[in-house]
């Protein structure tokens, strides 16, 4: 029969027998069926391996000095496990595959006896490195929520906010509705009157924006009007023809409106009031503008025309948009990578366009350029100007979103031609595709935002972030080479910021134990669990002892909760060995 493992067997585990290829393995049994072998066994909480809610527990056992593992899974196997290995509900792995998950220290092992009496020593899992791996993704497809939809249509995510709440549009019988989706369920948000809205903007106080048809006509066509919505209720900004881009956490609203016939300019809404921003020289305030993104601090990027005229030949024709920045009553202009020219029926023409997506809490800045060796090119705008982010190998790439991470979102060409969404993050670009786990399908095109956390809205997906964690009772541990310093992020889970944490007298530590496989060292606190509301991920750094670098060793990652605080739970990413 198959032991059956649950959390709260963890502490103790009387006796493990499990039926593997037909032959029993317990005290006295020797894998594989022969004379009986060493007796020397080792059980480990191994963690939730499968993350299906059960721990899962490995046994070791040594055999003429050979070191075989069986992973005992509580529910269901993981997707990762070789078919040929299964045998109900465990898998064996024998030689390097069993490594990560031998006993903590092979000089101690013990007897199923010893394991009766409470002699169990748990570890964490060890089934690979964090350190330099990107993190994977599992998909939420919305579109089979989406209430009303037009068969054989799909819809479109815009942005994402702090809760995970995404906000974008969809098609009905009737037209194009903007919508909000809250974790559980999507709404149709409705429209100002008229047969189509689309959502742009969603805030961390569930603040919609976006523009939608009024329903009226005149001398230019429908009546579009921006609109802010509390998820419930859509209002006009009563601004003719005009479209919301972007709301702060502040309420403040960007995106363009009609300023004369033909011509829209960039405009802030506060305080009831809408603000024409104007729009880049060198025609001052007659050419076209829009903003597209402001941050709590008030900073506003976009895209302005500059109709420049070109200089390579007499009749030459040379359109030029470029990404600006505006802050303290000043429009900057933020240039581009160079233009790209081409002639047709012997006119040249000449394109130098960009455009400022996102800006982050910090003023870093993303968007597109085009370049003199052509194709468009995604950017990260800081004060040293436009970093090229180059592409998934193909001709162009699209930055749309950034978080206060520094994380960025977009689409680019592979070598196929074909565009893939993209994350970026310290100077690499993923394919996201790659990084999702769980059955093929409908892959995501491209992403359009991401939020502090790191989940990410792409066409109609929600893609959420799979991170190691650590909570009362369960530790993470990995093997890895020693460098002079270990660095990595750690974020509370909602849950544990929700509970009381002023007065305490004590507060959780992040805690780490670093040594040689056969003789850990001391827990070390890395990290002291001040705030309770914080929606930031937090730095932790520890350094190595000279006599214990370019060495082999095991990492061990706790939490060590004190004080009446429960469920506290703790992601952890971006692990580095410096």
């Amino acid at each position: 029969m198959t032991s059956r493992f649950n959390r709260r067997q963890s502490a103790v585990v009387t006796l493990v027998t499990c039926m593997v290829s037909g032959l029993v393995i317990g005290a006295g049994a020797a894998p594989g069926g022969g004379a009986p072998g060493s007796s020397e066994s080792c059980v480990q909480n191994a963690g939730d391996l499968n993350r299906d809610g059960f721990a899962d527990y490995a046994v070791n056992r040594t055999v003429n000095g050979a070191s075989i593992v069986y992973l005992v899974f509580g529910e269901a196997l993981p997707a990762t496990a070789h078919p040929e290995r299964h045998h109900g509900r465990v898998v064996v792995l024998r030689g390097p595959s069993a490594v990560p998950f031998l006993c903590p220290d092979p000089l101690a092992s013990v007897t199923t006896r010893a394991l009766r009496t409470g002699g169990n020593r748990q570890a964490a899992p060890l089934a690979e490195s964090p350190i330099g791996r990107p993190v994977s993704y599992t998909v939420v497809d919305l579109d089979p929520l989406m209430p009303g939809a037009l068969p054989g249509t799909s819809s479109v995510t815009a942005r994402i906010n702090a809760r995970g709440e995404i906000v974008g549009h969809f098609i009905t019988a009737d037209g194009e509705h903007a919508f909000v989706y809250d974790g559980n369920e999507v709404r149709d948000l409705g429209t100002l009157g008229g047969r189509s809205s689309i959502a742009r903007s969603i805030n961390d106080r569930s603040e919609i924006v976006g523009y939608s048809l009024t329903g009226e006509f005149d001398t230019s066509g429908l009546v579009n009007e921006a609109f802010l919505s509390d998820g419930h209720t859509m209002k006009s900004l009563g601004i003719r023809w005009s479209s919301a881009e972007h709301i702060n956490n502040r309420g403040q609203i960007v995106g363009e409106m009609l300023v004369q016939p033909n011509l829209n300019h960039a405009f802030l809404y506060e305080d009831g009031q809408a603000i024409d921003l104007g729009s880049l020289p060198p025609l001052g305030n007659a050419a076209h503008s829009v903003a597209l993104s402001i941050n709590d601090r008030g900073q506003i990027v976009g895209e302005s025309n500059t109709f420049v005229t070109g200089q390579q030949s007499p009749s030459a024709r040379f359109d030029a948009v470029h990404a600006f920045l505006y802050e303290n009553g000043t429009m900057r202009d933020l240039g581009t990578f160079g233009k790209v020219c081409a002639s047709f029926l012997g006119t040249e023409r000449c394109m130098d366009r960009s455009s400022a997506t996102g800006i982050n809490s910090s003023g870093q800045v993303v968007g597109f350029s085009t370049g003199p060796a052509g194709g468009t090119h995604a950017f990260l705008g800081t004060s040293e100007g436009l970093q090229d982010l180059g592409t998934l190998e193909g001709g162009s790439s699209f930055a749309y979103g950034i978080n206060d991470s520094g994380q960025i979102v977009g689409g680019s060409q592979s070598p196929s031609g074909a565009f893939s969404p993209f994350l970026y993050d310290r100077g690499t670009m993923y394919d996201l595709n790659a990084l999702i786990v769980g059955p093929p399908g409908d892959e995501p095109f491209t992403a359009y935002a991401i939020n502090n956390f790191g989940q990410i809205a792409g066409n109609h997906h929600l893609l959420n972030p799979i991170y190691d964690s650590v909570e009362e009772g369960r530790d993470f541990s990995f093997l890895a080479t020693l460098g002079t310093t270990l660095r990595f992020e750690y974020w509370v889970s909602p849950r544990f910021r929700a509970a009381p944490c002023r007065g305490l007298r004590s507060r959780p530590q992040l805690q780490v134990r670093i040594g040689a496989t056969t003789r850990p060292g001391p827990w070390l606190p890395v990290g002291v669990l001040r705030s309770c509301d914080s929606t930031d991920w937090a730095s932790v750094s520890l350094r190595i002892p000279e006599d214990q670098r370019n060495t082999a060793a095991r990492i061990h990652v706790r939490l060590q909760q004190t004080g009446p605080l429960q469920d506290a739970r703790v992601h952890l990413r971006r692990f580095r060995m410096d």
